[in-house]
């Protein structure tokens, strides 16, 4: 079996960009590339917050939320259970969203709205489930002034 080679792709302008970085960097000295020019703090915090979420799904918390909003929806009567959680999950996801960051939490609750969407018992539509997520992180991630990721950038 033989593999076809790739072909080569070029995208319009690329080309260009690249030889205006080069052009640009041309008079300075070697260590003045564009990697002294990114923000390596803002990196650096996002991927804490990124570790930090993953390390709280590694401990269970994911699955103890998720767990969690499975049993209390499951005790309401059946034609009420989407309202139910879709109150549970604007308020939880705004809630937390109001002290941790709303980027890592959302990778972190939509792990939950899933498990919610296909959970066969409670037979919930995904789709409302990840509007009220959405809606619940963004309110919830401007409560704080400390916590909005943009002020974080913007004030350093």
């Amino acid at each position: 079996m033989t593999l076809a080679p790739l072909p080569r792709l070029s995208v319009p302008g690329l080309d260009g960009a690249a030889g205006r970085a080069t052009a640009a960097d041309a008079g300075r000295p070697r260590g003045s590339l564009v990697l002294h020019r990114i923000e390596w703090s803002t990196l650096l915090f996002f991927a804490a917050l990124f570790v930090l979420m993953e390390t709280l799904s590694k401990l269970g918390l994911i699955g103890y939320i998720g767990g969690w909003t499975e049993a209390l929806i499951l005790r309401v009567d059946e034609s009420d259970r989407l309202a139910v959680a879709l109150i549970i999950m604007i308020w939880v996801s705004g809630i937390t969203s109001a002290f941790v960051d709303n980027v890592p939490l959302t990778t972190m609750m939509v792990r939950v709205v899933t498990s919610l969407g296909t959970h066969p018992t409670l037979n919930l539509p995904m789709e409302p489930l990840i509007w009220v997520l959405s809606f619940g992180v963004c309110l919830g991630g401007e409560f704080l002034y400390n916590f909005i990721t943009g002020e974080c950038v913007a004030h350093e």
